[in-house]
Order: C-alpha cells, then structure tokens, then sequence
C-alpha cells in the first residue's frame, strides 16, 4: 500500500514477540558514499531467510527476485548522486527490512530502450483451438516478468524469464490472449495479442453465480458437454434441480452448489446459487398522509394491508405494488404472500407522517438557490423569487421572506417553509471539510461567479500566492466573514509538512493573519527516514483539517518527533487566532496503537459531534494497522477506536487522502488497503460501515482479493452518493487499486462473495485507470466527483472520464457519457466540481505531470477544456477547493489563488 511518496528511503529492524531483531540487509557492493562507473554492480545478502530482496533506486521500485538471501544486479545509472534502497521481507515474520546506499557515479550511461518484442509461438493467431489451450511466447531480449493478459484480465506472470508457457481452460467462443515481457535494462513493456476461437471447451454452467428468493426458480444451462448431463445440487436442503437444470428454491436460505457432470468427457462444472429471504423493499417504508409509496419484493406474491390505507394488485401475484396513505397519521401494515409457496410470508410497516417539507426554516442569498424536498409527490410554488418542478428554489434580488409550498394532488392541506433571503452584505460560503461535504461529493453548488462562459485564460487565472513552509497535502479550506484582529475577513487555511496552520485573508497577497506552529518545547518534524516514510523532506501535518464554523474551530492533527519518541496530537484551533481551545492539545495513544508506525493520511471529518480520524502506515513499513478514532469535538476525549486488522497486521486506511465518508445517518464508511482478513475481527481490502461509536455494521471484500500483495482496495476514498430515487435510493461507490469500479448498496454491501461479486449493485471493470505507465496495473488513487447524476473518475495514466448514474436502476453507464483528451500520469488527480445548483457545472482537478497545472473542464461534456493554467509546484492528491469565485490550489511550499481577472 503506497502512499504519498516521492523518494522511499528506509531504514528500520523492529523485532516481534518471540524473534529476535537481529536480522539485517547487507550490502557488500557498491560502498556506501563511494563513487562509481555505471553499470553499477549491485549485490547484497540477507542475514535470514528472505521470501523477496528488492531493489530501489531514487525512490523507485527498479527490480526484485521472489524466495531468496541473496541478491545481484546490474543497474545502469546516469552520473550524479544516487539513493540505492536495498529490500528484504522476512519470510517467517513479514518484516520488512532495508539498508539506504548512497553512492555517485562519476561517468554514467543511458542505455535506449531495446528494439525487442514478444513472439507467440502458440495458439497461432486467428486460429480456433481446443480447451484447454497451449499458450507459449519467447522474449528476444532479457525480461525481468512475462505476464499473460486474457480478455482484458491479468492471468499469470513468471518473473525473470524469457520464456512463457501456460495451459488456461476457456470458455467456448472469441477471446484475446495479450502476452507480455517487461525489458529487464529498459523497463520498456513488450505486449504481443493474439485472437482466438475456441470450439471445444470444459463443461461450463451458467449463469456461474445467481441470487433467487425462497420457493423461486432458476434455470441454469451448461456448455461444452458432448454427452448427457446430470444435475445435483448440494446441500440437498437447498432444494431440488431437474433433468433440465430447472433449479427450485426451498424454504431454507444460504449458499448452493450446482453441479453439472458430462457422462460424454467425465468433467463437470459448477455454479453458485444464493437463496435469500422472501422481503419486501423499502422496510420500512414512510410517507405522507395521502401519498402513495412504490413497494417490491423480490419474489411474485399476493398483498395485503392492515389498517387504513389501500394497496393495489391484491389478487395478482406481482412483484409490486403500490401502497395509498388514508388522510390521517398512523402506522399501517403491509403483507406479501409468496405466490410458489403461500407459507412465505413478509411483512412490511409504513410509517404515515403528515406532509411535511425540508428544510423547514433556510436562509439563501439573493440571487442563490436552495433545495426544498417533500415527503411526498407535489407541485411547488412560492411567494417571491421562483421554484421548479423538483424544488430548488431561486432566491429573488430582495432580502426578505419568501414561502415555499408544497401541494398534493390529492390534499387540500399544503406544507410550507420559510425562506429568509438575505442580502448581499450577509452573503458567504464556507468550505470546511475534504471535497466539500462528508459523504466527499466533491461538489460546490452554490458558485455564482464562475461560469463555463468566464473560465478562460483571458479572463481567469493566478491572482497571487503567497509562501508556506513546508510541503502540502491537505486540500485548503475556507470559511468567509471572519473577524480577525478587530477586522473582517474572507480566509483560507492551510496546513503544512512542517507542522504548521496558516490563515490568509483570500483577498490580498498580504502577510498571514495568524501561524501556529507545533514545533514547540525542542518538537520537531518527523524525518522520513526514521520512520520509512515515503513523503520527502519531512513528515508533520498530512491529512486535511476539517472545520466546526458554529464554534469556530479548526481541528487537525501533527506528527512530532520528541526526545526519541513519536507523537500524534489532536489540536483544536480557534479560527479567528489559531489558539488552542478545549484544553488542547490531546496525544492519540488508543491501546495498541504504536505511533511511530502510523501515518495519518485521511482527510478528518465531523459528524455525531465527533472528530474521526484514520490511520495508515508509514510507506508499508513495520507493524502497522488501519486505525478509526473518534474523539468529542468540544472536551477532545477518546470516545472510540478501531482497528481493522487486530492480532494480524496492515491494512492501512488512507485512500489517497479521502478514505473515511459519513452518511445523513452519522454512519461511517472506511475502505482499507492489503493485510490481514477473516471477515469477524479483520477487515483489511474491504469497504466497512461503522456505527458512530465504531462497532461494524456492514462491510463489503471482492471475492479475489487477497491479502499479500500491494494491491489496496483502499488507495481510492468511499464516495457516499446524494439519496437516489430508485431501487437503491442509498449507494457508495469506490475505486482503488484493482481493475472494478464498484456501486454498493449502502443497506446491504453484500460482505464477500465465493465466486465472484455478484452480490453487489454493480462492478465495471477497467472503466478508469490502469493504463500503463509507474505503478501499473494500478488503477484509482481518488475519490470520484459527483454533480447532476454524473460521476467523473480521472485514474491512474487516464483522461478524466464522465459516467451517468440512473436514479431509477442506481447504475452506472457501461461506457463515458463524455471524455477528455489531457492525461493525468501517476497518480491521477482528485476531481471536484463547481456549479450554481444545476447550472454552470464545472469539473476542477490538478495534475502532477511534468509541468503540474490546474485544469477546468465543463461539466456537462468533459470533452470541453475551459481552462488550463502554467506550472505549478504540486504535491500527490492536490485537492482544489473552489469557492466564492476562487479556486485555492496548495503545493510544495506554495498556496496559488486564481481568479477573475
């Protein structure tokens, strides 16, 4: 699991319970500050027994060999000054263990790339073949892994070889095999595809994986048998399948397995089938007097109500109905009777609440807008300025109250709120907390001054920065109308490296209003090397602050070094002058948590009157695990904490600065990276629900995830969506490292699935990211944006890609709505968006290419550049945070603030 990094310097020996930390990586060539000619011979040996060595050059992962003590290579280096890391993992422990060279070649060379290439030997292009089929290629150069891609799906790789076979059992029908060799000097990726048809293959059953209620049917198929088939299912408790493969579900619920054996070739395959509980959806359900509310279940039955409301399609089996409210309060209740089997019951309560709208009471400035919702269906109207069909309200030009109401078709009785608009003066926006809101939304929907038609390098720009000292990784925030020092402010915070806060009036260039520093009584930073830290320089303050504005105050949490020991601390600033407030600050010391090892990587988020923060590792080094702690937002004590991986180890949470969201409920989402898993205590590559005291509730793993290798779930951030209208009004969705996008149902993640993640809203595999390039096959570092039913994913090595997201079905479209031209490179960029409600959207994201600029795309077609500034200095996951027509982007050193000319 990397995390931010731009060199990987390490360090470190810590010992375990029954082991002794005597083991050591040692390098016997090149000397240590010597000076050398390039090739440079490399060779070290390891004191234990190794399951890898590897070899890092300048910060860069350059080559390893799998199961041994002792390592050479020939590493070709351009003259200067070089940092050579040279890697062990203990086999028995996992600990990872590593010795720093530095060394200066004094007459390097550069060799170009090879004009090499992979030849396929067989299948032969084009043909059709048996299954199973014979794969063999040859590299003509040296190759440190060949790898075999098929149907876009990474299969197997052998590591230092040039030589490739494999025999793979597929499918009948079309399929590309991809057969590829990474270049041992140049580390230039060869790939050779090859078509093929096969017509004979092993016994197939599909579908491979179904889901079906209590008492249902479903009919499974089989290909590839050149005899008769017998069909059994198991266990036999699960129900009964026919001569046909005509599966009928019993009254039990769980796992089956079907089988199909060919009497014609002796094989048989397998499918899964899931018997879930006959229910009814949503339960329970809830609307306003006189409305209606759609009902489903998920098997055909009769329905039936108790109480005062009516219901349709009584005496038809359906798997639906509608629901009608009487015109008084209540509860009623809802039966459906499976029509298969009619001792299948479910019930279902409706909750009848008065026509109520939301928000009751808003105050919105003039000319802004403000989203009213009804319990109901209703038509909208208002006493001054203007509403729409779905309720958003446009404030007029004059300060005063306006009336929103709504009204039933079928009531006489309306509901209403009150809009107190305000004028310009009272005017404001904050911005207090990672991408805007706590489920990560990325959207600010309430910008009135920068459109599509002004966000132009005529018009828009840089208007100043102003100097930090140290590195950035938070996103900065913003609150408008502060008094400082005896004056009003607009004001931007930003948090450094170094272990330092800034407020700066956003307005002028001037000094900072205020600076805290939390290098105080001999503190100091942390330096990386001491911890096997991948972020450069210094390791302080990393994850975004987040803000309370109805108590004005800032909370955030520093890294320090302190007479040999390592400490997190909680501060809890005042924003007008950056002092510390509740008896601040608070060290972070939960039982088991060694601080040293850990990283506080995280954007912080309030919710249920608490601060969370989240934990990862220090660049995947030493005993560390993935951390949640909560601590009360006014006395900063320790209400809760943690871990996903407790009596095993990693599965760091950081999520390329995004990793913990927060739904209306004040549920907690976390996504963790690789490490220990067992589903009760362990969580590691898993998306989690927490209760706000931090006991699990849900949780969700792909079913091919697996725990050794560094292929984190976890390095994208959960984002919780907006409340959809459909089958699943409450869905996250993530993408990390592995090739899926997943959409979840918020309700039920579906835990793991045996053979594949079936169980789930939906997965769409190798829509971002994972484009060649560093770190491939990597495909997410960010969490998506999301504005208007679009979701804008920018991957790793990808252009910034517009999905749909239907309300009604809760998926999203199979392929971009719209795409960009510009490539983001390693590591891909954290997309936001900027709009006046429903209008004017515009997508925002900074690159960390070679040069790192802002680029501003329209939202409703992404395919459209509006903007793209000069260079800027950059930092991994640069998160712009735009707002009252301004755009705040922080980097090495450097806080930019563009705007209109």
């Amino acid at each position: 699991m990397k995390q931010v990094s731009l060199v990987a310097v390490v360090l470190v020996a810590f010992s375990f319970t029954g082991f002794a930390a005597s083991a050591v990586v040692t390098v016997q060539n090149p000397a240590n500050d010597g000076s050398v000619t390039s090739p440079v011979a490399v060779h070290a040996t390891y004191s234990g027994t190794a399951s890898y060595m590897k070899l890092w050059v300048d910060g860069v992962a350059v080559t390893y060999v799998d199961n041994t003590s002792t390592f050479s290579y020939s590493a070709t280096m351009s003259a200067g000054s070089h940092l050579l890391d040279v890697q062990a993992q203990d086999a028995a422990t996992k600990t990872v263990y590593t010795t720093p060279i530095h060394i200066t070649v004094t007459s390097g060379t550069t060799n170009p790339p090879p004009s090499d290439s992979v030849t396929v030997q067989s299948p032969a292009a084009n043909s059709t073949v048996a299954s199973p089929v014979a794969i063999s290629a040859t590299y003509n150069g040296t190759a440190s892994y060949m790898k075999l891609w098929i149907d876009g799906k990474a299969i197997t790789y052998l590591d230092n070889t040039s030589t490739f076979s494999y025999s793979a059992k597929l499918a009948n029908g079309a399929h590309l095999l991809d057969l590829q060799a990474q270049d041992a000097t140049s580390k230039t990726v060869y790939s050779t595809p090859v078509n093929i048809t096969v017509a004979s293959a092993v016994v197939i059953v599909s579908p491979s994986a179904a889901s079906i209620a209590q008492a249902q049917t479903q009919q499974f198929t089989v290909t590839g048998a050149t005899g008769s088939v017998t069909w059994s299912v198991s266990p036999s408790s699960a129900g009964t399948i026919s001569a046909s493969g005509l599966f009928t579900a019993g009254s039990a619920t769980g796992i089956a397995t079907i089988t199909a054996a060919d009497s014609g070739t002796g094989l048989s395959g397998n499918a899964s089938v899931g018997v879930v509980a006959f229910a009814i959806a949503p339960n329970p359900a809830s609307v306003a007097v006189n409305g209606t509310v759609a009902l489903a279940a998920n098997a055909p039955a009769t329905w039936a109500v108790s109480g005062s409301g009516s219901i349709t399609n009584t005496s038809t089996a359906s798997t639906t109905a509608t629901y009608t409210a009487p015109a008084s309060a209540g509860t009623d209740t809802v039966t459906a009777t499976e029509a298969a089997n009619s001792a299948i019951t479910a019930t279902n309560s409706i909750v009848l609440a008065a026509l109520a709208v939301t928000p009751g009471t808003a105050s919105t400035p003039e000319g802004q807008t403000q989203q009213f919702t009804a319990n109901a269906s209703v038509t909208w109207t208002a006493s001054c300025g203007s509403v729409n069909s779905a309720g958003l309200f446009l404030a007029p030009n004059v300060a005063g109250p306006c009336t929103v109401t709504a009204t039933q078709a079928t009531s006489s009785n309306p509901a209403t709120a009150i809009d107190n608009v305000t004028a310009p003066s009272d005017q404001g926006l904050n911005y207090v907390t990672w991408k805007n809101d706590n489920g990560h939304s990325g959207q600010q929907r309430n910008e009135t001054v920068l459109t599509p038609g002004n966000v132009n390098s005529s018009t828009f720009g840089v208007k100043f920065s102003v100097a930090l000292d140290g590195m950035v990784f938070a996103q900065p925030l913003y609150m408008s109308g502060l008094t400082v020092n005896g004056a009003t402010h607009n004001v931007v915070f930003a948090a450094t490296e170094h272990d330092s806060v800034y407020a700066f009036d956003s307005d002028t260039s001037a000094t900072a209003l205020w600076k805290t520093s939390f290098l105080i009584n001999g503190a100091t930073t942390v330096p990386p090397a001491n911890v096997g830290s991948t972020i450069a320089k210094e390791v302080g303050i990393t994850g975004t602050p987040v803000i309370d504005p109805a108590t004005g105050t800032l909370y955030v949490i520093a890294e320090t070094l302190e007479s040999g020991a390592y400490f997190h601390r909680l501060h809890a600033l005042d924003v007008t002058t950056g002092a510390e407030k509740f008896g601040g600050p608070v060290v972070i010391q939960p039982a088991g948590f060694a601080s040293k090892e850990q990283l506080q990587r995280p954007a912080l988020i309030l919710a249920n009157g608490n601060v969370y923060a989240a934990f990862g590792s220090q660049g995947d080094v030493g005993s560390y695990h993935g951390w949640v702690i909560a601590y009360s937002a006014t006395t900063l004590a320790q209400v809760a904490a943690w871990s996903d991986s407790p009596g095993g180890n990693q599965g760091g949470i950081w999520g390329s600065g995004g990793a913990v969201s927060a739904d209306s409920n004040g549920d907690i989402y976390i996504t963790s990276g690789n490490g220990s898993f067992n589903g009760t205590t362990q969580f590691s590559m898993s998306i989690v629900k927490l209760s706000p005291s931090l006991t699990v509730l849900d949780w969700f793993a792909p079913f091919n995830a697996t725990a050794p290798g560094d292929e984190d779930l976890g390095s994208g951030g959960v984002l919780v969506v907006p409340d959809q209208s459909g089958a699943f009004p409450h869905e996250l969705i993530e993408c990390g490292k592995l090739p899926p996008v997943f959409v979840l149902n918020r309700d039920n993640l579906g835990q793991k699935g045996a053979s594949s993640d079936s169980q789930i809203v939906q997965e769409l595999v190798n829509v971002a990211g994972g484009l060649g390039g560093p770190n491939s096959p990597d495909h997410c570092y960010m969490t998506p944006a999301y504005w208007e039913q679009n979701l804008y994913f920018i991957g790793r090595n990808d252009v910034l890609k517009q999905f749909t997201l239907d309300p009604s079905t809760g998926l999203m479209s199979a392929t971009p709505a719209s795409q960009g031209s510009f490539t983001f490179v390693f590591p891909g960029a954290q997309p936001v968006t900027s709009s006046n409600g429903s209008i004017n959207g515009i997508v925002w994201a900074v690159d960390g290419g070679n040069p790192a600029q802002l680029h501003a795309f329209d939202a409703t077609n992404v395919s459209t550049t509006l903007y793209t500034s000069g260079t800027l200095v950059y930092e991994k996951w640069a998160v712009p945070t735009v707002v009252d027509g301004k755009v705040f982007v922080a980097g090495q050193g450097k806080l930019f603030v563009f705007g209109l000319f």
